[in-house]
């Protein structure tokens, strides 16, 4: 069997220059951002919900007091450290309290203007004959739970900012062209490794990305032996040998793999020392969370995927967080408490909803993705989302990115319709956050959010 390799040649991950027709829309959203964050500001002025742990650690970084910890926030320091250069770069222009919670919270104003550009390159990059990426990377900008999140200082824009930009600079290495023993996906791995300081479950993502990188090597050395039959047997037996045919290019894929380890790890070993060293922090911490452990257990969560995919796991395998019990600040909450609560039969009544919209998904990514891509995408997706107990909106906006990034063209009018339908899920929850309040059980005022 070949092994992989590629001709030599200088390394090409470098981002390309954005498209003038980017910024019009760029600066017309950042206009939004700033004005509704001005807003947001004004009627909650303090620190609320997680804010309360992550703005006074950022201000201790802010004042160079670096050995001071908070023990019950469980994420690596990436947001401090990031809003730290950011302070120093806005001390500079004198503008007054560099470190306030309104400082602060426009960090992720930032992150979420270079989210759309990223998604806007990534789109290009996949679709490259699609007229609408301006489109898509407008429609997952307002993503209600992804857009809520940019007003408050969370770790969810920073996240999602290093994800993308780890997986473009992957996606734009051309493996015929660059010399394998150079370490062209460096720069990426290196956007992963920071991605993983806003939030640990990113590691599953690196993974991803190096799976995804895997599955192009052997795809373009070994495409015919994995793939050479699949049409044949489906043509010739009919769809009931799908199953078969998938399990073979499977079984081909691992075995172009167990013969080319030497030749991959030339190409990965970024991610291969970034995932390396994260399992030794597993190891020595004794868990994945940095702080308070006892909120963040992992656990078993087969329902998790079925909000992504379909709900097929046995109900004592769909664990209740007694945060989604206790914690009425929450819309999901009340999703649980009146409906899936209601009767025991309530959590398998969306199945076929599930399973409908789970096919519709595999069906779309494979319009541009091979099968392998895909595995490795469902794999991912179910690492990040089964051993969470804690059902959050947030935890699925990677998922849904780039799963949308990855989908077939589609026309304008449908984007603009689900754009606008995104944007009126926005209004409301953002009017009811800022403007109706109520008092909580400890005294405090509560607001509602995702």
């Amino acid at each position: 069997m070949a092994t992989i390799a590629a001709p030599t040649g200088g390394p090409t991950a470098v981002l390309p220059r954005p498209s003038t027709s980017i910024l019009p829309v760029v600066a017309t959203l950042g206009l939004l951002l700033s004005w509704l964050l001005a807003a947001v500001n004004k009627t909650v002025p303090d620190p609320y919900m997680d804010e309360i742990f992550h703005i006074p650690q950022a201000q201790k970084y802010c004042e160079g007091r670096f050995d001071e910890w908070d023990p019950k926030i469980t994420t690596f320091p990436g947001l401090y450290l990031v809003s730290t250069l950011y302070f120093k770069a806005a001390s500079t222009l004198n503008v007054g309290d560099f470190c306030s919670v309104a400082v602060l919270r426009s960090v992720n104003v930032l992150f979420a203007l270079g989210n759309v550009v990223l998604c806007v390159l990534l789109r290009r990059h996949v679709a490259p004959q699609d007229p609408n990426a301006l489109l898509h990377a407008l429609r997952i900008a307002v993503f209600p739970p992804l857009f809520f999140f940019t007003f408050l200082f969370y770790t969810d824009g920073g996240a999602t900012f290093f994800v993308l930009l780890m997986a473009l600079l992957a996606e734009k290495v051309d493996l015929l062209q660059y010399p394998p023993a150079r370490g062209s996906f460096m720069l990426s791995a290196t956007c992963g490794a920071v991605a993983v300081l806003f939030r640990q479950t990113n590691i599953v993502w690196v993974v991803f990305v190096a799976g995804t990188v895997v599955v192009r090597c052997v795809e373009l050395a070994h495409s015919k032996f994995i793939y050479g039959s699949l049409k044949e047997d489906t043509s010739v037996n009919g769809t009931s040998s799908v199953t078969h045919s998938s399990l073979r290019v499977f079984l081909n894929f691992i075995s172009v793999v167990i013969s080319n380890i030497p030749s991959i790890l030339l190409i990965v070993w970024p991610f291969v020392v970034l995932v390396l060293g994260f399992i030794s922090f597993l190891v020595m911490n004794g868990g994945i969370v940095v702080g308070d452990k006892s909120n963040h257990e992992v656990t078993f969560h087969g329902a998790q995927p079925a909000k992504e995919i379909a709900q097929i796991g046995p109900p004592e395998r769909c664990p209740v967080h007694k945060f989604m019990l206790a914690d009425n600040r929450h819309y999901t909450f009340y999703v649980w408490r009146k409906f899936f609560l209601k009767h025991e039969v309530a959590k398998f009544l969306p199945t076929p909803l599930y399973l409908f919209f789970g096919w519709h998904c595999w069906d779309e990514l494979g319009r541009r993705r091979s099968p392998l891509w895909k595995l490795v995408y469902a794999l991912a997706v179910s690492l990040v989302l089964i051993p969470s107990p804690l059902v959050e909106p947030r935890y699925y906006c990677v998922p849904f990115i780039l799963l949308h990034l990855n989908t077939s063209n589609q026309s304008a009018f449908h984007l603009w319709v689900v754009t606008a339908v995104y944007m009126a899920v926005n209004a409301l929850t953002l009017y009811i956050f800022l403007y109706h309040p109520y008092t909580w059980v400890d005294g405090s005022t509560a607001r509602f959010m995702w």
